[in-house]
C-alpha cells in the first residue's frame, strides 16, 4: 500500500525492550530470528500489551534483528466501510473535551470509563458496543498526569487528528505482495468483519493464514488473551501450525 507524504517530521519513539527471563537464552536457536514488535491503537499506548511481551520473550528466547515473517492482529487490506474509517476521528475529537470534564476526584479507571461514555455518546446508533473493547483497563486510553495533578491524553490529538484527515484524504493503491509467512488475528465479533476480505488479503499475502477467535472485538490480545497468545506462539515456532478458522 503506497502512501504519499508531502511533509514530515521525525519523532521519537517511546518503546520497551524485552529479554528472556533466563541466562542461557543467548544459546537458544531461534537467537537470532526474526523480531516480535507490538504496535498499539491510536488512543491506547505500549503498556496495553501487559505481559505479553515479556511471554513471547520467555517461550520463544530470542533477541530481534530482521523481519521475516508478518503478524496482523485486525487489520482490513482491502477499503473498510467509511462509516468504520469514521470512528477513529470522532473519538480524536470528542476524547480532548471529555478529559477536561472529568470530575476531579476520579481515579484512572474512572476516567477512561467516563472518556469512554462520553466518546460512544457521539458514535452513530449501534456501533458504540461494536467499538467497546470487551476488557477495559487504564491503558484503554492512555492518560498522564500534569504537574498539577489533572488528568490528561498521552496522545498528542492534534496530530492524530491531521493523520487520520490526511489518510482519509489520500488514494490508497494496493501494489506488490509478500510471499512470507503471514498470520491475521481477529475477533469474530469485531465490526471490522476481517474474514470477508480474505480474497484481498491472498492478493497481498499469498500464504496469509486468517484465525478468527470467538468473543473477541477489536482488540484480539486483550479480550482473549490466552487464545491470541496460544495462536501466535504457535504460528512462530511452527510446531503446530494454526489452521483457518473462518
Amino acid at each position: 500500500m503506497k502512501i504519499f507524504f508531502r511533509n514530515h517530521v521525525p519523532v521519537r519513539l517511546a518503546y520497551n525492550s524485552y529479554e528472556p527471563e533466563c541466562h542461557d537464552w543467548c544459546l537458544s536457536p531461534y537467537r537470532r530470528c526474526s523480531p516480535i514488535i507490538f504496535l498499539h491503537g491510536l488512543t491506547s499506548c505500549k503498556e496495553t500489551w501487559g505481559n505479553i511481551p515479556q511471554i513471547f520473550a520467555n517461550e520463544l528466547k530470542r533477541k530481534p534483528e530482521r523481519v521475516e515473517m508478518i503478524i496482523v492482529e485486525e487489520m482490513f487490506v482491502s477499503q473498510p466501510p467509511d462509516i468504520l474509517l469514521e470512528i477513529p476521528l470522532l473519538y480524536v475529537r470528542r476524547a480532548p473535551v471529555a478529559v477536561k470534564m472529568i470530575p476531579r476526584e476520579a481515579d484512572d479507571m474512572e476516567a477512561v470509563r467516563f472518556i469512554m461514555d462520553y466518546v460512544n455518546k457521539g458514535l452513530p446508533p449501534g456501533l458504540s458496543d461494536l467499538q467497546n473493547p470487551s476488557k477495559v483497563d487504564k491503558s484503554t486510553w492512555a492518560l498522564r498526569r500534569t504537574p498539577e495533578g489533572h488528568l490528561a491524553l498521552k496522545a498528542n490529538m492534534c496530530v492524530l487528528e491531521k493523520s487520520l484527515l490526511l489518510a482519509m484524504e489520500t488514494k490508497k493503491t494496493l501494489c506488490g505482495s509478500f510471499d512470507g509467512p503471514a498470520c491475521f488475528i481477529y475477533g469474530k465479533q469485531s465490526a471490522f468483519n476481517v474474514s470477508l476480505d480474505e480474497e484481498n488479503i491472498k492478493k497481498c499475502f499469498p500464504n496469509a493464514i486468517l484465525i478468527g477467535v470467538e468473543g473477541a472485538k477489536h482488540t484480539v490480545h486483550s479480550d482473549k488473551p490466552r487464545q491470541f497468545v496460544e495462536a501466535v506462539l504457535n504460528f512462530l515456532m511452527g510446531n503446530k501450525p494454526p489452521k483457518n478458522r473462518l
